[in-house]
């Protein structure tokens, strides 16, 4: 019975400090993100309602989770569990959501990057921009440190694709046609100029050591 109250009150424990560090971050982030002068910005208030009312419903839940545990004396430890998981389940959605969708919360720009929340693309760094008629998604390439390739897709049915789509022109690129493919011809011209070896001078090394 010990050891299992000992994991109970670490589960709770973890809950409770994975919705105070999801939740903070957000805040963090965003008061960071309002704070900026940003030429046009856009923020999405209707899916950080929709968040902060997900981790609103987890706060009661870490809450019980406490009292079912170190005040009410249950029988069985199954209600337990089940706020347990609701909790760890409710911050870790959250979580992924903004990890997944992170461009679509909050958009930012100004003449040297395109923020978003605690995230940036640096607009000297943007390669191509393009449009993908098929997917109806804006495509941003760049690159990320010295040599990785990136990009960042914008679906244009979205206030944020949108929002992209009419700023463009402050990234100093134009809105070019999707190409498929088309980075493979750039690699294979590279490693055909890397593989191209003056083949002729060991010939006449060999010719004149003859002579």
């Amino acid at each position: 019975m010990e050891n299992t109250e000992k994991g109970t009150i670490i589960a709770i424990s973890m809950a409770a400090f994975l919705f105070v560090v999801v939740s903070l971050s957000i805040i963090g982030y965003l008061i960071s993100f309002t704070k900026r002068e940003f030429k046009p910005r856009f923020i999405n208030k209707k899916i950080l309602i929709i968040l902060f009312t997900v981790l609103g419903i987890n706060l009661p839940i870490v809450i019980l989770g406490f009292l079912f545990q170190f005040v009410i004396n249950l029988s069985s430890t199954a209600p337990l569990i089940i706020m347990i998981v609701l909790a760890f389940g409710l911050t870790v959605g959250v979580g992924i959501y903004i990890f997944l969708f992170l461009q679509l919360i909050a958009v930012g720009i100004d003449e040297k990057e395109i923020a978003f929340l605690g995230e940036r693309i640096l607009i000297r760094k943007i390669t191509r921009v393009e449009r993908n008629d098929k997917t109806n998604q804006l495509v941003i390439y760049y690159i990320e440190g010295s040599r990785s390739k990136k990009k960042c897709r914008f679906s244009l049915a979205s206030q944020a694709g949108q929002f992209m789509f009419n700023n463009v022109n402050l990234l100093n690129q134009e809105i070019m046609p999707f190409v498929d493919g088309q980075a493979e011809p750039e690699l294979k011209v590279s490693e055909q100029e890397n593989s191209e070896a003056p083949v002729s001078e060991p010939k006449e090394d060999e010719k004149t050591k003859k002579d």
